[in-house]
């Protein structure tokens, strides 16, 4: 069946077809769907409509799955936009589409879904599920796809930014009391922080590396507890130069690394705000064998005092010691020969050189990404047992020996 209308001393234009199908087309004279609107002009063919009421109510596309098995995961409706490819081929460019995700009567839940084509195959885009929204994937809530995004609320409010099958970020909020922040990536590298608070429940902040969990804590109350939680250093910084060092000995070394065998190592010199001097626990009560030091001047007298400047070998590990620089001191392999007891061994000395890892520019082999390890970490021993002395011995042996030569001055001055 069709339909004409006629201009003025003019021919007959059809305007509408019914088929023998029962399609109906306006443009067209073969419509293939129930509607089947075609133009060329210039953003035609449109559909308009229009609602006039003064009140709050619109125009609708009304679209109805009716049925006697209604079931979940059912499709409502769709739209679909098509368009010719290179080769004119019909193609699905894009499609929403609305589903019963459950249709039990009382809690019912449904969802809007949109697709795209990316490389020639539909892929999931943005999802609208009972609430929550997901993009990058059709469903929302346990773990999404690569590449995904979720906003979902329920009794954990969270956001989370999927890679790699792996939550690259995650937003949570359950409730009032457990706020945290969480970025990782498919090394297992990540940083947390959670349930910081204007109370006293403290909070923290967590780096998880895949050389082990760095942590700073904030307890109850403002106490802070920084840390990791395996044998690596901690190592404290400024302007990108190394301050301190502690060690997994829990050795600390200022401008340098622990040398292992004190619990705290200076590069440079130590001082203190006042005219005072470090203090040593000496009282008479937790000593035994008491005995007044004798023959100090002649016990001095075999020290040989020095002047010296550090071997390459040495600076080679040691960059913050100047290597310029003219220092004083005694050989500790001397030093024992007159304090034995003052000299301890060290350790070795150890070139360390750092792991190196994959950055923005790098040429990346098959399989690596940017922050995987380059090269691994080395270490070289270049010389072992390194000898220390400490001079705490030498300050009561002087004051001896300016009592030996005091008296020494007094017996001459009496002759």
């Amino acid at each position: 069946m069709r339909f004409y209308t006629k201009a003025d001393n003019g021919s007959n234009t059809e305007r509408l077809r019914i088929s023998n199908a029962g399609n109906i087309g306006i443009g067209t004279v073969s419509p293939d769907t129930l509607l089947h609107l075609k133009s060329s002009g210039a953003g035609d063919p449109k559909i308009k409509i229009e609602n006039t009421n003064a009140d709050q109510h619109q125009g609708m596309i009304h679209f109805y799955k009716t049925g006697s098995s209604p079931a979940d995961g059912d499709a409502v409706g769709s739209v679909a936009f098509y368009a010719d490819n290179s080769a004119d081929e019909e193609t699905l460019f894009g499609d929403m589409k609305a589903y019963t995700d459950d249709v039990t009567d009382g809690t019912e839940d449904g969802s809007i879904k949109f697709r795209t084509i990316k490389d020639g195959t539909l892929t999931d885009t943005m999802s609208l599920v009972s609430g929550s929204v997901g993009i990058g994937t059709s469903s929302v809530g346990g773990s999404p796809g690569a590449g995904s995004v979720q906003f979902h609320k329920d009794a954990n409010n969270y956001v989370r930014i999927w890679d790699n099958a792996t939550a690259t970020m995650y937003l949570q909020s359950n409730g009032a009391n457990a706020p945290s922040v969480s970025l990782k990536n498919s090394n297992s590298d990540a940083l947390e922080v959670a349930a910081f608070q204007q109370s006293n429940a403290g909070g923290n902040i967590l780096g998880q590396s895949r050389n082990g969990l760095q942590m700073l804590v904030g307890a109850p109350n403002g106490v802070m507890a920084i840390g990791t939680s395996n044998a690596k250093n901690l190592v404290l910084g400024t302007n990108n130069t190394t301050a301190a060092t502690i060690d997994s000995s829990q050795n600390v070394g200022i401008a340098m690394s622990p040398g292992g065998s004190h619990r705290l190592d200076v590069t440079g010199s130590a001082g203190l705000s006042t005219g005072t001097a470090w203090t040593n626990t000496s009282d008479a009560r937790i000593k035994k064998d008491v005995a007044t030091i004798t023959g100090a001047t002649a016990k001095l007298k075999q020290l040989r005092p020095v002047s010296y400047k550090y071997t390459d070998q040495y600076l080679n590990v040691h960059d913050e010691i100047d290597g310029a620089k003219t220092y004083h001191s005694f050989i500790a392999d001397e030093y024992e020969t007159v304090f034995p007891d003052a000299v301890s061994v060290q350790g070795d000395l150890i070139k360390t050189t750092p792991a190196t890892y994959y950055a923005d520019g790098d040429d990346l082999p098959s399989g690596k990404s940017v922050g995987d390890e380059k090269t691994a970490e080395t270490s070289e021993t270049l010389l072992t047992n390194l000898k220390q002395y400490t001079p705490h011995d030498l300050q009561m042996f002087v004051v001896a020996a300016v009592q030996e030569l005091d008296a020494r001055i007094a017996a001459l001055e009496a002759a």
